[in-house]
């Protein structure tokens, strides 16, 4: 999927300027069916034929500069009497720095329009909606009553934040944030999730739950019908699951699966974030050896801890 959005971007700009080439070329067409307009319309462009002929050879032009600077007069007044204008038959491209070709002509560069294109399909893509629903810049100090909780959640805004601006060259591309129910840990990867998209990184999104029951649905699916159900949760830059604990515990599917998604993105190098109520020596006795190893391997992940009261029982949202 990350793969085709170029392809695809390329396609919708080729349509874009085909699009316009084309509307500029029915106005000349449609101008033409006046007979009048037609006459003078080949006269003028005749002039300008033989003009460009004689300046090659080095001839004196004056005479047919002026012929062809009357033909246009005539020509632009049969236009204006039939309801034409002359811009009509020049393409209006959707943008005007590249016209629609994706690459700005001065410098060579990949044109602004494209990559805000981009960073709006791997929005589309992400999805993350109501799952995701803080920014960086939601976020208010004021409702920790407790100056410790405070300068936790500080910390771990200033921290998240610079894992964010670094993407993807981070020290530790995964994170385990620890802490009890409301004390900012769902605000954090969810601010998180929202910048990551917002620079163009792909990010899957998805509470423990959610996640339980996508790997529910491929274990109890045929195989000719897995299709891409994990593809997401396997490929995409960033892997962030929010609230790992709080789902059912399925025989077969929760230790397994999760152990093999950790697995995967570690071979492929891929970011896994995970936000969980529970201590680490929860998560060994709830998931086993295998996962406790993936979610505690220093070299790749980063735990962090938080303390403090429930902010939505206590003060509201962060």
């Amino acid at each position: 999927m990350k793969n085709d959005l170029p392809d695809k971007i390329r396609a919708e700009l080729a349509e874009k300027r085909s699009a316009a080439e084309e509307r500029a070329y029915n106005a000349l067409i449609s101008a033409r069916r006046d007979a009048e307009f037609c006459r003078l319309d080949d006269e003028f462009r005749g002039l300008a034929f033989d003009l460009e002929k004689v300046k090659i050879k080095g001839a004196d032009t004056s005479a047919l500069e002026a012929a062809k600077e009357a033909a246009e007069v005539a020509r632009l007044k049969r236009l204006a009497a039939i309801g034409g204008k002359i811009a009509d038959f020049e393409p209006e491209y959707a943008c005007k720095r590249c016209n629609d070709t994706g690459t700005e002509e001065m410098t060579g560069a990949a044109c602004v329009c494209t990559e805000s294109r981009y960073l709006e399909l791997v929005a589309t893509h992400c999805a993350l909606g109501h799952s995701a629903p803080y920014r960086f810049k939601d976020f208010k100090s004021s409702v920790c009553g407790d100056e410790t909780h405070k300068k936790q959640l500080l910390l771990l805004k200033k921290y998240f934040e610079g894992y964010v601006q670094k993407f993807p060259d981070v020290k530790f591309p995964n994170i385990v944030l620890i802490g009890e129910t409301g004390v900012g840990k769902s605000f954090l990867i969810s601010a998180a999730a929202n910048a990551l998209v917002e620079k163009g990184v792909f990010v899957k999104y998805v509470t423990a739950f959610e996640f339980s029951n996508t790997a529910l649905t491929y274990h109890t699916s045929p195989l000719n019908a897995r299709g891409s159900v994990l593809e997401d949760i396997l490929n995409f830059d960033v892997l962030i699951i929010d609230d790992l604990g709080s789902e059912p515990m399925l025989k077969n599917v929760t230790c397994e699966y999760l152990y093999l998604v950790l697995s995967e993105r570690a071979a492929k190098n891929l970011a896994v974030i995970i936000a969980t109520n529970l201590s680490v020596e929860d998560i060994g006795a709830r998931y086993g050896e295998r996962v406790y190893s993936r979610l505690t391997d220093v070299s790749r992940t980063k735990r962090k801890e938080i303390t403090g009261k429930d902010l939505r029982v206590t003060r509201g949202e962060i």
